[in-house]
């Protein structure tokens, strides 16, 4: 047996023991694999933060597709583990690995983290721990991957440049080409490590710490409005739908953001002051409408989701937006399709918007105010007025929204006591404003912390006391308590890190690493955040975190003046002036350049083209609940997947609808097995999974009526997650015949270990049946060998109870008084000991005719038998068959 054999049977026996083993399964539906011995080069794209988190970043999904078209690179995952997973990865001495292939990450060629959030940093140095990775960058050696980030902290890397080996600054579809091309080379002609870091120093984009040497920060500046660049930022001229894949990899668990996401827009020129992202992604360049629509269909098609997350950093500024979302309702709404957009500008929202977005789903409208106060919004440049977040909130209460959201923040320069009691009389109106429309109308208000940011007006203003902070959240806590309003906020001492990794220099690697030294991790998280030993990592490295969250000097030299983003530093300086003067800068897209700096002015603004008449049609066409097949719609299949099995088809039933509704639908029934991987994904997941899985195959299902329709699925009783099963059972509705493929289309959709055996109809009518009250279940549990457990007296009793249980049984059956430890005696049906090295043992349980409900193997095992309950989770249990009751 191979040593990655030996590792991953030792990685799959942890997931027992850990909270969500799905994010560590892999095998999802589109991953891709490949063949490794034809793959020259392998990249590890790293995401520092938990699975859910990571597969719902659209950047990950862009950089793994354009990777993979590469025949020889092999770009594969891996996120961070939690905190439980890590612990047993480090007591098992098995290092992290990668999703596709389960491969140590300290194998891979390249290491690329991408950086979305600083209070993701802290999780670099955990990673490439876990991994086997030496943390530092000078510590590496020539077998050693080389270490890479990219994405919008990048705009500051020095902070983590201690254990970087190179950066992606700014667009990566080009650039990551050039890298891969270099490595390829560099490894064919056995180029040295400082030799490919040299080479990788002289591409557009890439910054070295070890090779380029940046001014020192914080001294006085020779030329304050034109500082001297060593690395230019990279952007793509155009979106061009070649970056984007139809088939991403399909999650198996719960994402945050469970959709299918498609770039509309890259780049915003609102011109908010304080927002990072509006001058990092300049210019504007937006997708093309057909592309947009192609995409989304296309990826529909090859995902089984039915929601469309348009993004973009302001999604109702793409310049086709009415049309294209109008368009996309009209042709994928009766497929129960939705269409979900990002935070709004309220002064952009419309009610023909209302309306194509809320077609199907209605979800929470998100509208970012940002400040309470106009005098604060001008100060900003977020140039709402309080009229125009009314109407938008009106529009969307009366098209049917329930909920409204609104974000803000607190501690902006000049921010005053009035400013906040502004902020509370705004979400009192917002609130009154849907208790006025009827309907339960809420409204929830999120509060965080402003911290300045590089490359922004902002970035030389100082990060507000936490003391007033946090007196003004207090104030907020105890005003905000109307009718239906509720508010949430972010805790400020997670703002005072995040301004410290923000605006920090090289120095500040070496208070990250001592952090992660004395247990931080997961910062993002507030049960994980651990303020006192950030302030005592500060402490002993002798670095003064205030001295980074002050009020900075215009004439000083900053930690990231060596980059050239295309906004010149004149403009931000011009723009702080601006602020202070209340003074509005209007959006360039429409053509008045602005003079950010940005080369070519307005000439390099890319709007996508008006769309010609009939362009819609061009969209590809989803299944329908439209009658498909026979021309009656109700003609029996006639082939090997789909059967009459009279061993578990119920009786005939009477249609309770009418004929012609009946002909519409037929009710149909999986029978399914879930075992090895696929024994980790919850009751939910499997639905999910199995949903995606029919709609990819074209078929058209039946969906409950209203705001949040889903599949009309009657299922057997969810089983524990990690239990095994080769009898689970789905019942659905679907159009007309089902195509004689369809057991093999359902089966290719799926992951390792869930497997469709059958697909039959049920005969005639759609009312439910018992599959989802069985009378009886059958089990095998056996005692898990590879936990190397030591013959034990517990064990041994064990043995005894259940030749005793055999016995009182066997008596029972022949007419004899039954005894039993257990209250559940009754619901006992069969026991049988099928050996004892290691312990096995099958029985069959009934279902309680008092509560209906199956009496549970864990159960059986401790309160029958009982078996210790530490010993009872060692074993696994796997469900072997079902009886129902027709």
């Amino acid at each position: 047996m191979s040593p990655v054999i030996k590792i991953e049977e030792k990685y799959f026996s942890l997931l027992e023991s850990v909270s969500k083993p799905g994010r560590y399964l892999g095998g999802e539906p589109n991953m891709i694999r490949k063949n490794l011995e034809k793959v020259t080069i392998r990249f590890a794209l790293a995401f520092p933060e938990v699975y859910e988190i990571g597969m719902s970043h659209n950047g990950i999904r862009i950089l793994y597709h354009l990777l993979n078209q590469f025949e020889d690179v092999y770009a594969e995952r891996v996120f961070a583990p939690w905190s439980d997973m890590a612990e047993l990865l480090k007591a098992s001495d098995i290092p992290l690995l990668s999703l596709e292939t389960r491969t140590p990450i300290r194998s891979f060629d390249l290491v690329g983290f991408s950086l979305q959030s600083e209070l993701t940093y802290i999780n670099v140095p955990y990673m490439l721990d876990l991994a086997g990775i030496p943390i530092a960058a000078e510590d590496r050696d020539e077998s050693d991957p080389l270490i890479c980030a990219g994405g919008p902290c990048a705009s500051n890397p020095e902070p983590l440049a201690k254990f970087m080996d190179f950066f992606v600054i700014g667009d990566g579809e080009e650039v990551v080409r050039e890298i891969v091309d270099l490595c390829r080379g560099a490894k064919k002609a056995g180029a040295r490590r400082w030799q490919v870091l040299e080479g990788l120093a002289k591409i557009q984009g890439i910054y070295v710490p070890g090779v380029h040497e940046p001014e020192r920060p914080w001294e006085p500046e020779t030329r304050p409005e034109k500082p001297f660049p060593l690395v230019s930022r990279r952007w793509v001229e155009a979106l061009s739908p070649d970056f984007y894949s139809t088939k991403p990899i399909v999650p198996i668990i719960e994402v945050i953001q469970d959709r299918i996401s498609v770039e509309v827009m890259r780049g915003c020129t609102q011109g908010c002051r304080f927002c990072q992202a509006g001058y990092w992604y300049r210019p504007t360049r937006e997708l093309e409408v057909n592309d947009v629509m192609c995409i989304a269909t296309e990826t529909l098609k090859n995902t089984g989701n039915r929601e469309i997350g348009l993004l973009s950093l302001s999604t109702a500024d793409y310049s086709q937006v009415e049309w294209l979302t109008k368009e996309m309702a009209r042709a994928l709404s009766k497929d129960k399709v939705s269409i979900s957009l990002p935070s709004l500008r309220a002064d952009a929202f419309s009610v023909s918007l209302a309306e194509n977005v809320g077609e199907v789903k209605k979800n929470g409208f998100t509208f970012a105010p940002e400040a309470g106060s106009i005098r604060l919004r001008k100060f900003i440049n977020k140039n709402i007025s309080n009229e125009d977040l009314y109407q938008a909130a009106e529009t969307a209460y009366r098209q049917g929204w329930n909920l409204i959201k609104l974000y803000f923040m607190i501690g902006l320069p000049t921010e005053t006591n009035a400013d906040i009691e502004e902020l509370v009389d705004l979400i009192r109106q917002v609130g009154k404003i849907g208790r006025r429309i009827k309907g339960g109308k809420n409204v929830n208000a999120s509060i965080g912390t402003f911290v300045p940011k590089a490359f922004t007006p902002f970035q030389w203003d100082r990060l507000e006391d936490l003391r007033t902070i946090n007196s003004r959240l207090d104030y907020l806590k105890g005003a905000v308590r109307f009718p239906g309003s509720r508010l949430k906020w972010h805790n400020p001492q997670e703002a005072f890190i995040e301004g410290v990794l923000s605006r920090g220099d090289r120095r500040i690697g070496e208070v990250l690493l001592r952090a992660y030294q004395l247990g931080c991790r997961f910062d993002g998280w507030s049960e994980m955040f651990k303020w006192d030993l950030w302030m005592k990592a500060f402490q002993e490295t002798g670095i003064d975190p205030y001295f980074y969250n002050r009020e900075i000097g215009l004439q000083e030299v900053l930690p990231w003046d060596f980059i050239d983003i295309g906004v010149s530093k004149r403009f931000l300086l011009k723009e702080r002036e601006r602020s202070f003067k209340q003074l509005q800068t209007y959006d360039c897209k429409w053509g008045e350049c602005r003079g950010c700096g940005i080369p070519g002015n307005y000439a390099d603004i890319r709007l996508a083209s008006s769309p010609e008449p009939g362009h819609a049609e061009t969209l590809v066409q989803l299944p329908t609940e439209e009658l498909i097949g026979h021309p009656d719609g109700c003609a029996a299949a006639d082939h090997a997947s789909v059967r009459e099995n009279q061993d578990f088809m119920p009786p005939r039933q009477e249609p309770e609808t009418s004929e012609v509704q009946a002909c519409q639908f037929r009710a149909y029934v999986f029978h399914y097995w879930k075992e090895g991987p696929a024994r980790f994904l919850s009751h939910l997941n499997v639905m999910k999974l199995m949903e995606q899985a029919l709609l990819r195959s074209g078929i058209g299902l039946r969906f409950t009526q209203g705001f949040n329709p889903h599949p009309r699925f009657i299922t057997s009783p969810a089983i524990p997650l990690g239990m095994a099963s080769r009898s689970e059972y789905i019942q659905f509705e679907a159009t007309g015949e089902l195509p004689e493929s369809l057991l093999s289309q359902v089966n290719g959709c799926l992951v390792e270990g869930l497997v469709v055996r059958e697909i039959q109809p049920l005969s005639g009518g759609t009312r439910p049946t018992s599959i989802g009250r069985p009378l009886q279940a059958s089990y095998r549990a056996v005692l898990d060998s590879s936990l190397d457990i030591k013959p034990s007296t517990d064990v041994t009793e064990l043995v005894g109870r259940v030749n005793d249980l055999v016995d009182h049984l066997a008596d029972h059956r022949k007419g004899n008084d039954f005894w039993c430890s257990s209250k559940e005696h009754s619901l006992i049906s069969d026991v049988t000991l099928i050996g004892d090295e290691p312990l096995e043992i099958t029985f069959s349980l009934s279902v309680n005719p008092d509560t209906g409900v199956l009496f549970k193997p864990r159960e059986f095992l401790e309160q029958t038998l009982s078996c210790p309950p530490d010993l009872a989770r060692r074993f696994l249990v796997s469900k072997t068959d079902v009886r129902f009751g027709w």
